[in-house]
């Protein structure tokens, strides 16, 4: 506990997704067939026989875990979208945090600050928000549009971490450049200043006055 106080934010991002993927690992790395059942969602839990069985039909300790473990808390695999509301919602919030200058926004910034590492340019954090806003919105009108109805299952374990994964996300796109997205600037003026960035971009037409 002692050495996730002392983590900046940014840190504290990174380290998520190291203990995330060193998880994963850890899950494909259990002998037989015991790590399948941890891992495997949806249409493949079917896949490669009966879960947790091995050639000679013999089932191990590890393997009756696993398969318990994998069998609590079965979710829709239809709550996949969950994920990409999630991460709207998330660049949404943030964007209305910097704009407004919100209290949530401030203290993570100010933390990162207090840091010294170093920091995105502005212009490098409204890029990785703007593709991330964008790829939610391209993933969410997949599931909607796209992907077809499943009756398939997935771990509800898989889900919450699919949650965090891109709540978490959704700070570490703009939390290095802390030392610019908190700064006291005037709602006007940090429209001006996404405007300007839009068009010195050519992301919209130099005569365009919508903003």
């Amino acid at each position: 506990m002692d050495i996730l106080r002392g983590l900046d934010p940014a840190s504290f991002c990174q380290a998520f997704f190291l203990l995330g993927a060193a998880g994963v690992l850890a899950a494909a790395a259990v002998p037989t067939a015991g790590g399948r059942p941890l891992l495997n969602y949806g249409a493949r839990t079917s896949e490669r026989g009966a879960v947790g069985e091995n050639s000679n039909g013999f089932r191990t300790q590890i393997d009756v875990v696993a398969a318990y473990l994998a069998s609590w808390g079965q979710v829709p695999h239809a709550w996949f979208r969950t994920f990409y509301v999630a991460s709207l919602a998330s660049s949404a919030f943030w964007l209305l945090q910097y704009l407004l200058h919100g209290a949530a926004l401030v203290r993570i910034a100010s933390l990162q600050a207090a840091s010294r590492s170093p920091s995105m340019t502005l212009g490098q954090v409204y890029l990785v928000s703007v593709l991330m806003g964008i790829q939610g919105l391209r993933r969410l009108y997949e599931q909607l549009a796209v992907v077809k109805g499943s009756s398939s299952k997935m771990w509800a374990v898989h889900w919450m971490l699919g949650l965090s994964f891109y709540l978490v996300v959704g700070v570490a796109v703009w939390v290095e450049g802390a030392r610019t997205t908190s700064d006291p600037l005037p709602f006007a003026e940090k429209l001006l200043l996404v405007d300007h960035a839009c068009r010195s971009h050519s992301w919209i037409p130099p005569d365009f006055d919508g903003f």
